[in-house]
């Protein structure tokens, strides 16, 4: 079996969330694009995957992110600890960059996991950034100062 039917049947006994499920991937990776997983194992048990659209672009081979999921990252069985999820990340990664895909288009978590990946699979790093939060002080109790809100937040 593949690692894409593995995946679809390990979708059907999970909770998964909607943009990781196998019939979303189907309807957004459509007209000439496909998507895969690569799959995260211990003894034998799947703990995460990493989803991704396999693309042909002027004949190179490109790994983006499926089309209306611009943030899907990796998908953890509820028994992968937080402390643990970084390091999963950056290893499915790295079984992504041994694919030798000619454009990687992925979302990335932190700057560190971005320049890890740069380090050990020679890719050019272009930074994207779709808002940044300039200051967020946090009153002792937490929440946010409601000044500081109406006045970055003029939507709200």
């Amino acid at each position: 079996m593949s690692e894409k039917e593995i995946y679809i049947e390990w979708a059907e006994k999970m909770d998964l969330p909607l943009f990781f499920q196998p019939w979303w991937l189907d309807a957004v990776c459509c007209q000439g694009k496909t998507w895969n997983v690569i799959l995260y194992r211990q003894n034998d048990t799947i703990k995460a995957a990493l989803v991704f659209q396999k693309m042909k672009k002027y004949g190179l081979t490109c790994f983006l992110l499926p089309e209306l999921t611009p943030y899907l990252g990796c998908c953890f069985a509820k028994t992968i600890k937080t402390s643990e999820q970084q390091q999963i990340s950056l290893h499915l990664l790295y079984q992504l960059t041994k694919q030798k895909p000619a454009i990687l288009q992925l979302t990335c978590w932190s700057k560190e996991m971005a320049f890890q990946i740069q380090k050990e699979a020679k890719f050019n790093i272009q930074e994207r950034i779709t808002y940044k939060i300039k200051d967020i002080n946090l009153a002792e109790s937490g929440m946010h100062k409601i000044d500081w809100v109406k006045k970055n937040c003029p939507l709200l």
